[in-house]
């Protein structure tokens, strides 16, 4: 992204950005709604909030306007195959990337579009900040990211935020009771943790196109899945127990080669690159048994890849320890490469 400082009218500075941005569209088969999608640095964005009826997701103030104009919003659990085929939800991971593509204040990916349906100021052309001060100015939307302040809800749906606020939802689990989101306010974009109960909005992100390899060629002397074992420094305990990283790296090596299978079956089915990543969150007892397991993330766009790949791995065995639960979270990176 290259961007430089320019004098508009009355000597006003603006940041203006080209190069590695460029606008598209796409219709979701599930309902015939079309978004705008944008693509900024090598990712793919959709441009527009999603607006896809699914059961628990709700308009701001139950009002169906709101959804016409914002999207609906999603608590943490709705959003796990919310997006449609093609699209996932981003990872924190992904958030981040985005924001190192833009590095810059939320003024330079907010929308100027007349936000006619704010109640406090109707039709003013700005975003307000939390004090409701209505000389906080608009952006630019230099990269036609387009956010509006679409607000979000509590647990209890109680609203809040609209007109200053957006928080747009991620696949990463913080932990049992927290997930990432992408927080768009009135001073800074900024990826941070909040409850799984708040309703907020989603942005959807293309899953890896890039990738020209001839599936036909798979696991040949021209291309080959793999599956990145996790290292040390990549699980992570939430509850210990007494059971080590080291005892849950030891069988983490030994049986993750065993997922292959179930990668490239559904390269060959999906007669494409087929990458991404999945984290498991593992509750092993002290007998090393699994007695729960969940997708923490997933960056793969197929729940259908990411349940198949939880079941193989809720049937692993871990050694005994003394006492107690651990609870883990493993991420598993799958790849072609030739």
């Amino acid at each position: 992204m290259k961007c430089s400082m320019k004098y508009l009218f009355a000597g006003a500075l603006v940041l203006i950005c080209m190069g590695e941005t460029m606008a598209d569209s796409f219709t979701d088969s599930r309902d015939g709604q079309t978004y705008k999608t944008v693509k900024i640095g090598k990712q793919t964005w959709m441009a527009e909030n999603l607006n896809v009826n699914v059961e628990g997701s709700v308009c701001y103030e139950n009002n169906p306007a709101n959804c016409d104009k914002y999207g609906r919003l999603y608590t943490w659990e709705i959003t796990k195959n919310v997006c449609p085929d093609g699209w996932h939800l981003p990872s924190k991971e992904e958030m981040e990337t985005f924001i190192e593509a833009v590095k810059v204040r939320v003024d330079q990916i907010v929308t100027q579009k007349k936000l006619d349906a704010v109640p406090l100021r109707k039709g003013e052309d700005k975003w307000y900040n939390h004090l409701r001060d209505t000389s906080w100015k608009n952006g630019f939307d230099s990269f036609g990211f387009s956010a509006l302040p679409a607000g979000g809800y509590d647990g209890s749906e109680v609203f809040a935020g609209l007109d200053f606020a957006v928080a747009f939802q991620s696949s990463t689990e913080h932990h049992n009771h927290r997930s990432y989101h992408l927080a768009v306010g009135d001073s800074l974009a900024i990826v941070e943790h909040g409850d799984k109960s708040l309703g907020m909005s989603v942005r959807c992100i293309q899953d890896d196109s890039s990738c020209s390899i001839d599936v036909g060629s798979l696991n040949t002397s021209k291309a080959r899945s793999t599956i990145k074992t996790p290292g040390k420094e990549e699980i992570t305990i939430v509850e210990a127990g007494s059971r080590s990283v080291a005892d849950v790296l030891k069988v983490v090596k030994q049986r993750t080669p065993g997922l292959r299978h179930i990668y490239d079956k559904f390269v060959k089915k999906n007669k494409s690159c087929f990458q991404g990543m999945v984290a498991l969150k593992l509750t092993i007892d002290s007998s090393g048994y699994i007695t729960n397991v969940s997708i923490a993330s997933s960056t793969t766009g197929t729940g259908e890849f990411d349940n198949e790949i939880k079941t193989a791995v809720s049937k692993w065995r871990f050694n005994n320890v003394a006492s107690g639960n651990t609870v883990v979270t493993i991420p598993f990176v799958f790849d072609i490469r030739e």
